[in-house]
C-alpha cells in the first residue's frame, strides 16, 4: 500500500488579533530554506489591485500547520506588527533569502503591493514549473493549467480523498462564486465558515507535493528559465500598466520547439535525475507511487484517468474570467 497525501493539513489556526499574528511571524522566521517552507494563497474579492484581500493562507511545511491570517480585521496591521525579534510580515514576504511558493503569482504580487506595499522576493511559481516540465504537441499556443487541474491530474490521492477534495472546492466556489450563487463576502463573514476555512486550507495542502514533482522533472536549464520568468511575473505585477485581467494571461510563456527539444531531453535521463530526492516529500511517498501509476487504476474511473493524462487540459475559463477561445 503506498503512501497518500492527507487532504487537509494536520493543524491549522486562524490569525486575527495581533498577539497571535506576533507568535505567528516567530514561528516562520527561522523554517528552513531549502526546501521551501512557506507556501501562500490569497483569499477575497477578486485579489488584486482591483479587488481586496480577505485571508492570507499560509502552510509552513515543516509545522505541517496552516495559518489563515485576517487581513480584512488586522487590515494595515497584517504587515506591521512585529515579534519578538522586531521581524514582521512583510519582512518575511520581501526577504530575499527565504523562499515563498505561490501558484501563478501575479494577481496576489499585485495586490500586496497596490494595497499594502508589499514588494514580494524570493518567489517561486508552481504554474510554471508545471508548464515547464509539460509535454507540447507541436509549436501552436499552449494554455496553462491552473490548480484545480494540476491537482487531479498530478497528486497522490486515494479515491476517497479525491472525492473530499473535489466536494470541498464545489461547495467552496457555491458559497463564494457570484455566477453560482455565492458571494465573496463569504471571505469577510466571522467567524468564518467551516466550508470556507476547508476551502481556503486546501488551496496550499497539496502545493509542496505538486512544486516537488514539478521542479524534479526540470533540468537545470529549464529551472533556470523557470526562476527568471518567476521574477518578471513579479516585476510585471508591480507595474502601473498591469492588467490583472484578459486573455493573454491563459497563454504559456514558453512556445515552439524549444520546450519539445528539453522534454525529449527529459524522457532520456534517468528517474533519478527527474526526483529532487532533498524534498521531504520523498519521505513520505514511495518512489513506486511518484513513477508508476497502477495503483490509480483500482481506485479511479477510466475517464479519470484519461484526463490524469492529458497534459492538454486546462481551466481557462475559470481563472481568466472570460470565455475559453474557440
Amino acid at each position: 500500500m503506498g503512501t497518500y497525501i492527507s487532504p487537509i493539513a494536520a493543524t491549522c489556526s486562524f490569525v486575527d488579533t495581533t498577539a497571535s499574528l506576533a507568535k505567528c511571524i516567530d514561528s516562520l522566521t527561522h523554517l528552513p530554506y531549502e526546501p521551501p517552507s512557506l507556501y501562500i494563497d490569497l483569499d477575497g474579492e477578486d485579489p488584486s489591485r482591483e479587488g481586496s484581500i480577505s485571508i492570507i493562507t499560509l502552510l509552513a511545511l515543516p509545522d505541517n500547520h496552516t495559518f489563515l491570517i485576517d487581513v480584512y480585521k488586522l487590515n494595515k496591521a497584517t504587515f506591521t506588527t512585529t515579534g519578538k525579534e522586531g521581524k514582521t510580515l512583510k519582512d518575511i514576504l520581501e526577504s530575499p533569502q527565504m523562499p515563498k511558493v505561490f501558484f501563478d503569482v501575479r494577481n496576489d504580487a499585485d495586490a500586496l503591493f497596490a494595497q499594502f506595499g508589499v514588494a514580494l522576493q524570493s518567489v517561486q511559481d508552481i504554474q510554471l514549473m508545471e508548464d515547464a516540465s509539460r509535454f507540447t504537441r507541436g509549436s501552436g499556443k499552449r494554455l496553462l493549467s491552473s490548480l484545480a487541474k494540476c491537482v487531479e491530474r498530478d497528486a497522490l490521492m486515494t479515491f476517497e480523498a479525491k472525492q473530499r477534495w473535489t466536494t470541498v472546492r464545489m461547495r467552496g466556489e457555491e458559497l463564494y462564486d457570484p455566477e453560482k450563487g455565492g458571494s465573496y463576502e463569504v471571505f469577510n463573514s466571522r467567524p468564518l465558515m467551516e466550508d470556507i476555512l476547508q476551502f481556503c486550507v486546501q488551496d496550499v495542502r497539496y502545493m509542496p507535493f505538486l512544486r516537488s514533482l514539478y521542479w524534479g522533472r526540470l533540468d537545470s536549464d529549464w529551472r533556470t528559465e523557470v526562476e527568471e520568468e518567476t521574477m518578471a511575473r513579479v516585476q510585471l505585477s508591480q507595474r502601473e500598466t498591469y492588467q490583472p485581467h484578459g486573455s493573454e494571461r491563459a497563454l504559456s510563456p514558453w512556445q515552439g520547439s524549444q520546450h519539445d527539444e528539453s522534454w525529449n531531453n527529459y524522457l532520456t535521463c534517468d528517474d533519478d535525475d527527474r526526483i529532487d530526492s532533498s524534498v521531504p516529500w520523498s519521505d513520505r511517498i514511495e518512489d513506486d507511487d511518484r513513477i508508476d501509476c497502477t495503483q490509480w487504476d483500482d481506485r479511479i474511473e477510466s475517464d479519470e484517468l484519461d484526463r490524469h493524462r492529458d497534459y492538454g487540459d486546462d481551466d481557462f475559463g475559470d481563472w481568466t474570467g472570460i470565455p475559453r477561445p474557440k
